[in-house]
């Protein structure tokens, strides 16, 4: 009997586990990009990578140059981050400078530790958008030179559980209940 309910608190625990996670990189660039406006202005550059359904985007390592020109400055330039549906993460690398010119810039931003990481959806899909979130009416105000990312994201990652993990949690707590359900039985005695 007790072999029975141990057996039975194990399966009902695998099926709660979580799936286990690999960490992957997503090597983006060398490449050049224009920021025109904020975002879904014409002309902004767009890029679209097949990562894997559900992943995880973690962190962020960096290394490009910016220049803007006119009345843009460094500040006002923003890489947004997304699943195929929605916006989930904005990233400004001259967020100090109120002034336009050109500046290099090499890092790693750690999503997780700032509460901006995200799930892609079941299509797997992680969208780019170069953006210049002051819309002053000029264009070419952002220009992204020899732009470097390494994108760190967990694969494997299940949001729900599986069917198979639903039927294996159901089992067990159905062979729970049996046990218990046996266990409150009456013996009956007969003498004679």
């Amino acid at each position: 009997m007790r072999i029975t309910m141990k057996a039975a608190f194990a399966m009902a625990a695998i099926g709660l586990a979580p799936v286990s996670a690999e960490a992957a990189t997503l090597m983006v660039g060398p490449l050049a990009a224009v920021g025109m406006g904020p975002q879904g202005t014409t002309g902004n550059s767009i890029l679209t990578y097949a990562v894997g359904a559900n992943a995880h985007i973690t962190a962020v390592r960096h290394a490009l140059t910016l220049t803007t020109v006119g009345y843009s400055w460094l500040n006002e330039q923003v890489v947004l981050f997304g699943n195929s549906e929605e916006t989930r993460a904005a990233w400004t690398p001259g967020y100090e400078l109120a002034e336009h010119g050109t500046m290099t810039y090499t890092g790693m931003t750690d999503l997780t530790a700032i509460g901006l990481d995200f799930f892609l959806l079941e299509d797997g899909l992680l969208k780019l958008e170069f953006t210049d979130i002051y819309n002053d009416g000029v264009e070419g105000r952002a220009f992204w030179q020899d732009v470097r990312l390494e994108i760190t994201y967990d694969t494997g990652m299940a949001r729900v559980p599986e069917p198979a993990s639903w039927a294996l949690m159901i089992v067990g707590i159905g062979a729970v209940g049996g046990a218990a359900r046996y266990r409150r039985r009456p013996m009956r005695v007969t003498v004679g």
